[in-house]
């Protein structure tokens, strides 16, 4: 650590437009109770999932292996080989009587934090094709103010596994839900002349 003659001189020089084979290095500048400036760690995300139970990512290697083959010998395949530990995902569910404040539910989707960025990014990346990553129902960021604007903005989106509103209807008559079907009716235990499926059958 540099005197204070030392950097009252290192000041000088710059003062006096040393040249550049003068100039004396901005470390000697530096106070006695200055601190390194913390890191960021860039090396996780805060992950948010829209399926309900939430996921276990696995990732796997293909290597070199031989399987059997009917009337003797064996032939080369590929044979997948899982790496590093399995990371558990949040989803939006609950078990009854948990802690409500265990899980962070934002816009449908559970926050997972500190997830290890580079083998969620490879998992993203060996599952490109699946529907539930095309539609946007499990991404990632950085910054978990980030997944949370992201989830109040996709709040719309529907995993399909949602549970079923039976009751609420549009101005036309419809189900709001669309995996309700149209001639379903919800039972009354008084009404005898409830229909079933549509199939015209009423009850006796």
């Amino acid at each position: 650590m540099a005197t204070a003659a030392e950097r009252r001189a290192a000041r000088a020089k710059l003062k006096n437009n040393a040249t550049a084979d003068e100039a004396v290095p901005l470390t000697t500048l530096a106070t006695e109770d200055a601190a390194p400036a913390p890191k960021r760690s860039r090396d996780v995300v805060t992950v948010g999932c829209k399926i309900p139970n939430g996921l276990t990512l696995k990732l796997y290697v293909l290597e070199d292996g031989f399987e059997p083959v009917f009337g003797g010998g064996s032939r080369p395949v590929k044979i997948a080989r899982q790496v590093g530990d399995p990371i558990q995902i949040n989803g939006s569910a609950r078990a009854p009587g948990s802690d409500p404040d265990a899980k962070r539910v934002i816009g449908g989707y559970g926050l997972t934090n500190n997830v290890p960025k580079e083998a969620f990014e490879q998992w993203m990346r060996d599952n490109k094709d699946l529907t539930m990553v095309r539609n946007g129902l499990i991404f990632a960021h950085e910054s978990p103010d980030r997944v949370a604007d992201q989830a109040k903005d996709h709040r719309a989106v529907r995993s399909g596994l949602e549970a079923l509103n039976t009751d609420g209807r549009k101005a036309d008559g419809s189900y709001i839900d669309p995996r309700m079907p149209r001639n379903v009716k919800k039972f009354k235990a008084d009404d005898d002349s409830t229909d079933i499926s549509g199939s015209g059958f009423k009850a006796a």
